[in-house]
């Protein structure tokens, strides 16, 4: 059964250009601040509500809220006709143990469970728990420091436990209200981004995102397979690249409806490729091609840029190889 879900007016374009936004962590805080809107590629005005970081658990977040234009003029509404929230993916700029270790290997590649909670030491006078003093491992040197009474132990769930959260939080505020809110992201975020929508039954546009369908309860896969969220959830992929095609074998499915941007076969043969052979072939090849599109970008399969994701005059998305089609693996 079908969810009854708002869908926005948005382009396939615009969450592409917000998910693009989230990773400028500098600019937006920059623009929350100064309180001047971010325009996107297609001319769309979006206030910065509120910026989200936390260095522990890798979690980077912005809410934004679509702007009205007076007089050439763009003007934060108190009634905004969308509210999005968009989430970054693992950046290899950043601390690594928060996004690969903690998100992508423990959650996105294990399976562990989101909520799982996980403690931190913290100085007790500090207001920002964003940033602690690391996790907690009962070593001498954190046993002192808690028993000196300077410091405490907090806990936290992980980066995608948080964005599910934050998402409800967003909700939360608006409703009553004839908002819409919605989530974009890229990679990890756009997991998130499927994640959070799923639980908080939103609209969500994701970009070469991996499969986070076993995090969800029970309940909720059920609701997943039978397709409920094949029209709210939207999952463009590449299906050259590892992460939203699949790490090993293909993925069975996103959260929703999966667009691939261009015809999958040949992508489905060289994975037939790289998994011909013993165990030990298999492991490398499919080491040296994630080697190759991931780290090195040689081919870049993954990024959001225009080799990857590109659109119609309308803003929605089309084959990045010029036919005339893309492709839902879900037929």
């Amino acid at each position: 059964m079908s969810k009854n879900i708002k869908v926005p007016n948005l382009s396939d374009s615009t969450y592409y250009s917000l998910s693009r936004n989230a990773y400028k962590y500098d600019q937006l805080k920059e623009k929350l601040k100064s309180n001047t809107p971010i325009v996107t590629e297609n001319k769309i005005g979006w206030y910065v509500e509120r910026v989200r970081n936390d260095d522990d658990t890798g979690l980077d977040a912005v809410v934004l809220s679509q702007a009205e234009k007076r007089n050439g003029k763009w003007i934060k509404s108190d009634s905004p006709k969308n509210v999005i929230v968009a989430f970054a993916g693992t950046d290899p700029g950043k601390d690594p143990l928060s996004d690969v270790e903690q998100a992508d290997v423990n959650h996105i590649v294990l399976g562990n469970d989101p909520k799982d909670k996980t403690q931190y030491v913290v100085k007790k006078a500090a207001k920002d728990t964003s940033k602690t003093l690391g996790r907690y491992t009962g070593s001498m040197e954190q046993t002192a420091m808690l028993e000196s009474g300077d410091y405490k132990l907090i806990t936290k769930t992980s980066q995608i436990d948080q964005a599910d959260q934050l998402v409800r939080e967003v909700k939360q505020k608006y409703k009553g209200t004839s908002t819409i809110i919605s989530t974009t992201g890229h990679s990890l975020g756009g997991a998130e981004a499927e994640y959070s929508a799923v639980n908080n039954d939103i609209y969500a546009v994701s970009f070469n995102s991996p499969s986070i369908v076993k995090l969800h309860s029970e309940e909720k896969q059920k609701e997943i397979n039978n397709g409920d969220y094949n029209p709210y959830v939207k999952s463009i992929v590449n299906p050259d690249d590892m992460v939203g095609a699949g790490w090993w074998d293909e993925f069975d499915r996103h959260n929703g409806t999966t667009i691939y941007t261009k015809d999958p076969s040949i992508a489905t043969a060289n994975r037939e490729k790289r998994l011909d052979g013993n165990k030990l072939q298999q492991v490398g090849r499919n080491l040296l091609y994630f080697a190759n599109t991931l780290i090195f970008q040689n081919p870049d399969t993954h990024w959001v840029g225009s080799n990857n994701f590109s659109f119609d005059e309308n803003g929605n998305v089309q084959n990045i190889e010029g036919d005339e089609l893309v492709y839902d693996k879900n037929l």
